[in-house]
């Protein structure tokens, strides 16, 4: 099986999509994918993030989880393009601008309420950003245009990110292997308790990206087109093949223990506490209690 050509017909906007629900949905943003845009249904390749009508701006705890360039933007929502494949053409300029507009005026939006993104995973050659009149600004990876007509929408180069940990999620998703290896070193190291089903994703695709550039035996994938189950599964794979310290790390003590029972966590704790000094175990009880406890042992 052609591996380029499973990446190929990938929707990787539902990828990115699923990821992101899990990411900031429990903030207050709603995210969308693949909305429709006027009433004969057609639909569009993207992604819609629509921040809570109660929040006039984006929160503290939501901006801890936007990316450069949105976590700043003062719209309420936020239509991402995302070409994870595709190098940037004038067809994908074109067709973000139609998505703005079409959104814009199906949902009564004022031009302000709206801003559209176009995220790439390949980094613009220097002569396409010429060409539409896109220029760096003072945060990296993220171009706007003095071009008229494209002045509404804003390039974001996923390569270019800054190595912040609100930028990890979307990093993993950046076309340079170094970049990508770096963004999932920050996922191992932090302590943030990510979604699971967002964790089991990004591992998936790590699995994927890892196995395609090693060159070695292809996916038992049945379909060209990879999907959040299949992902899904090869991140369980992939966390599988992790020494025991590593898949528990970063988590807090109560999602270690989610799906023991009683009995098995009390038989874990007698065997962890036998292998302590006494004195070690004895520090963390009050001497009176102890000594209550050594006269009844007495009395027995």
């Amino acid at each position: 099986m052609n591996f380029d050509k499973i990446f190929l017909k990938t929707k990787w906007h539902n990828i990115l999509g699923v990821v992101l629900q899990g990411w900031l949905i429990p903030t207050g943003i709603d995210v969308n994918i693949e909305l429709p845009l006027s009433i004969d249904s057609m639909k569009t390749d993207i992604v819609l993030l629509r921040n809570h009508p109660d929040y006039k701006r984006w929160t503290e705890r939501q901006r801890s989880r936007l990316p450069d360039g949105i976590r700043d933007s003062a719209a309420s929502h936020i239509l991402i393009e995302f070409k994870k494949t595709e190098s940037i053409s004038a067809e994908a300029f074109l067709q973000a601008l139609m998505y703005d507009t079409l959104y814009r005026k199906n949902q009564g939006l004022r031009y302000k309420q709206l801003q559209t993104f176009l995220v790439t995973s390949k980094t613009p050659h220097a002569k396409t950003l010429k060409i539409w009149d896109f220029v760096s600004t003072d945060i990296p990876g993220i171009y706007r245009s003095y071009n008229v007509a494209l002045q509404r929408i804003t390039l974001m180069d996923l390569n270019q990110l800054a190595d912040t940990p609100h930028n990890i999620p979307y990093k993993c998703f950046a076309s340079r292997q170094k970049e990508y290896e770096k963004a999932f070193y920050q996922l191992d190291q932090s302590k943030h308790e990510w979604p699971r089903a967002m964790i089991l994703i990004l591992n998936g695709l790590r699995r994927l990206l890892s196995i395609r550039w090693r060159k070695e035996d292809m996916l038992n994938l049945r379909t060209e087109e990879l999907h959040q189950e299949g992902l899904i599964e090869e991140g369980k794979r992939w966390i599988k093949h992790l020494p025991p310290e590593d898949r528990l790390d970063g988590l807090s003590p109560q999602s270690r223990l989610k799906g023991l029972s009683l009995d098995e966590i009390e038989l874990a704790v007698t065997n962890h506490l036998s292998e302590m000094p006494v004195e070690t175990i004895l520090k963390h009880f009050d001497p009176e209690e102890i000594e209550r406890y050594l006269k009844s042992v007495r009395g027995q």
